[in-house]
């Protein structure tokens, strides 16, 4: 197996991270928010795991694409 997509909620894609299984990150945001104060998340654009670099960000329709790509 070469590569393997994981979809998760925050504990999920937090456990992998700190596992150092993660090589590349799309991190997608919508425009509503989901709950009082949203919901947790161990990735944010403007807060990137240690270790990672944004490669590259659109708009696809309303919701915000962030790419990040682990530093070699």
């Amino acid at each position: 197996m070469s590569s393997l997509i994981v979809e998760g909620g925050a504990r999920v894609a937090e456990d992998f991270l700190k596992a150092g299984l993660v090589d590349r990150i799309w991190l997608f945001e919508g425009p509503v928010t989901i709950g009082e104060s949203g919901v947790t998340s161990p990735i944010a654009p403007k807060h990137k795991p240690d270790g990672f670099q944004l490669v590259s960000s659109e708009m696809i329709g309303k919701d915000h694409l962030a790419v990040f790509e682990r530093i070699v």
